[in-house]
């Protein structure tokens, strides 16, 4: 779940494991960030690669009808919204 804290110290906080017990961090990321679809005249968040479901269709050869079933909110049961990773939302810009 997205709204989730997902910071290293929230999911050990959420696993009831002390950060001394910590050794190292691996960071995993979405090559495509998804949203839920926006409400009418708002917004669900800044995605500023975002990229259609026929696109995403022909780079996975997944068919787009079964990508439009399964891409919904889990809670919200909305259409999801797909983009390109963009570090600058991703908390840091390599170096």
């Amino acid at each position: 779940m997205a709204s989730r804290d997902t910071t290293t110290n929230g999911c050990l906080a959420e696993a009831s494991i002390g950060p001394h017990r910590l050794r190292k961090v691996l960071l995993a990321m979405r090559a495509y960030p998804i949203r839920v679809e926006s409400p009418i005249g708002q917004t669900s968040g800044p995605m500023s690669q975002e990229i259609t479901y026929e696109q995403v269709a022909a780079r996975s050869g997944i068919a787009v009808e079964e990508l439009r079933v399964t891409e919904k909110g889990s809670v919200s049961h909305k259409q999801r919204r797909i983009g390109e990773f963009d570090w600058r939302y991703s908390g840091g810009w390599p170096s």
